[in-house]
């Protein structure tokens, strides 16, 4: 069966990893019971825990980056924000502060700027 060889390996390709990293770090035990319950579901295919995060190999046609985040929070695993997500909000949150300073309840208009 040529066909169903390279079908399996095509899907291969598609495998993703999600790295969430938690607030707090449960003990082993839990580590281990959590590590097992997401090794269940489909779709899933590897999940490492190592620095307070959670590596998941995981096939998005299969089962969703989302659905993997819900399964966490329904386990009782909570994911820092990413620092990604922090920065950006970070950035806007002071473009906003000095938009209102600069402008106070003004639009920004292109017809002000040129005087």
């Amino acid at each position: 069966m040529p066909n169903g060889k390279i079908k399996m390996k095509v899907m291969e390709e598609f495998v993703k990893t999600l790295s969430v990293r938690i607030i707090e770090a449960p003990d082993k035990e839990r580590i281990r019971s959590f590590t097992d319950s997401l090794k269940d579901e489909d779709g899933i295919q590897k999940v490492e825990f190592s620095n307070q995060t959670f590596s998941i190999n995981y096939n998005p046609y299969v089962i969703s980056k989302n659905e993997i985040v819900h399964e966490l929070n329904l386990m009782g695993i909570h994911q820092e924000e990413e620092l990604k997500e922090r920065g950006i909000k970070k950035w806007l949150s002071n473009l906003a502060k000095q938009n209102k300073k600069n402008l106070g309840n003004q639009r920004l208009d292109c017809c002000d700027l040129n005087h």
